[in-house]
């Protein structure tokens, strides 16, 4: 592309980008776009993303979960029993 003020094409590089030759190569000096690298983030690491999401929103706490599955299964014999002998009381029609 021809330069407007000198009307004449960039002979080297520093003319052409900025840059002199050792900073002249694509590769370095091009930076992908922050959205596509926010893609590629998401599609290599999204499995994790979505994990953490799910551990961090949902509250997951295994060691509350495991006490009350624990409290609710010693409770449960005496519950039973109490509940067995209510029925019975109302089927027999026994009053106290």
């Amino acid at each position: 592309m021809r330069d407007p003020l000198t009307y004449r094409y960039p002979r080297t590089a520093i003319d052409a980008f900025g840059c002199d030759a050792n900073q002249a190569v694509a590769c370095q000096r091009f930076k992908t776009p922050l959205t596509r690298r926010a893609l590629w983030f998401v599609c290599d690491w999204g499995w994790a993303v979505v994990l953490a999401a799910v551990f961090l929103l949902t509250g997951c706490d295994d060691m509350t979960v495991a006490q009350a599955v624990a409290q609710e299964a010693t409770e449960a014999p005496a519950l039973a029993q109490m509940q067995a002998r209510a029925e019975f009381i109302e089927i027999a029609g026994v009053k106290r």
